[in-house]
């Protein structure tokens, strides 16, 4: 049986106003019995309407193409190993299961000042994982502007989603694309992250290049 989450009410106007990369980027916060349940964040939204201004359904081949302009533009290929990552399950026998969120620079768009843009897969028991490639479509990330401020944020997997923040670090995609390393062992190599001020481990970069992707 499925649970509700919570609601959230906003027009068509609103919605399309809010999207990531808008004017007005803005997040929805889900309520349920006055309590807030997280928040709802449009990637996309678009009205088509027909001669008699009514809005009009996308037809199968409509629908095709915006899914495939969606995979048109510049995009950052990542790959990335983690290094001497905190244990946030010293608690238990166990060992942290990582993975990363990449996040947009966002003022004004909630109390934080940063929207998710991506989520990797985690990696199970493992302090120094090794993330497979990943791919961010510049637009979504940083306006297509590789010199605007993005956040990387490295999560404790847990299986009843209370993910266990390890630590984040600020940085560019410019700063991404000359921070290759390949070398763990090298003090001068890799990304600081950091919870509360405290060292929790680093991000190798081990490549990273920006693509364009043609139809």
């Amino acid at each position: 049986k499925h649970r509700r989450m919570g609601d959230f009410s906003a027009s068509v106007d609103e919605l399309i106003n809010a999207r990531i990369g808008g004017d007005k980027t803005r997040g929805f916060t889900l309520i349920k019995k006055e309590r807030d349940y997280g928040t709802i964040f449009v990637s996309n939204a678009k009205v088509d309407r027909n001669e008699s201004g009514h809005i009009k359904p996308l037809s199968v081949e409509e629908k095709a193409k915006k899914d495939s302009d969606d995979d048109v533009g510049e995009f950052l290929f990542l790959t990335m190993h983690g290094s001497g990552l905190k244990n946030m399950e010293m608690l238990t026998t166990g060992t942290s299961d990582p993975f990363f969120e990449m996040y947009r620079h966002a003022p004004g768009a909630n109390d934080k000042g940063w929207l998710l843009c991506f989520r990797s897969n985690h990696i199970d028991s493992d302090l120094n994982p090794k993330w497979p490639e990943v791919n961010v479509k510049s637009a979504k990330l940083c306006d297509g502007n590789r010199d605007k401020p993005i956040k990387i944020s490295v999560f404790d997997h847990e299986s009843n989603g209370y993910h266990k923040k390890i630590g984040s670090v600020e940085s560019t995609v410019n700063q991404l694309l000359m921070s290759i390393s390949t070398d763990h062992l090298d003090p001068n190599s890799g990304l600081q992250i950091k919870k509360g001020g405290r060292k929790t481990g680093k991000l190798i970069i081990v490549d990273a290049y920006v693509k364009t992707k043609e139809k």
